[in-house]
């Protein structure tokens, strides 16, 4: 029975710090409080949330402004940590779709609005929850360099 206890706090506890960490991304790290969102304006954003992300049109990967970026990433302990990673990556500007899944994520993204380095930089991988490091980074010339996993 303890044990089953624990398990169940191990498990609030994750949620907890996964919704911390969505709440800060949404308002800010800043001091200055003329900066924060509200708690009913974080809500609103987060309820807008993008689901999905969207395929690249072929104009867009004959132009060579888009790239494939794969990551390992640490602290995924969980589906809902994975979800919480997922949406912290597609609702970044510049990334255009995102899969996360047992560690490692794929991110299709926008070379001219970021790079590889500002995604892995994010407050998503900065708090101290999740920790990023880059497996691979390609320029997408085809469709297949655009797919996931």
């Amino acid at each position: 029975m303890k044990l089953k206890t624990l398990h169940y706090v191990i498990i609030a506890a994750v949620l907890f710090v996964a919704v911390v960490v969505v709440f800060q991304s949404v308002t800010g790290k800043s001091n200055d409080s003329s900066n924060k969102l509200s708690n009913f304006e974080a809500i609103a954003k987060l309820t807008q949330t993008r689901i999905e992300g969207r395929e690249l049109t072929q104009a867009e990967i004959e132009s060579g402004n888009f790239h494939n970026l794969q990551l390992r990433i640490d602290g995924l302990s969980c589906i809902s940590c994975s979800d919480t990673v997922f949406y912290g990556l597609v609702n970044i500007e510049g990334i255009i779709n995102a899969q996360v899944q047992q560690g490692k994520s794929c991110v299709v993204y926008d070379s001219g609005k970021l790079s590889g380095d500002d995604i892995i930089n994010s407050e998503l991988f900065t708090t101290g929850v999740y920790m990023a490091m880059k497996e691979d980074d390609t320029s997408i010339t085809k469709n297949e360099h655009a797919k996931c996993f």
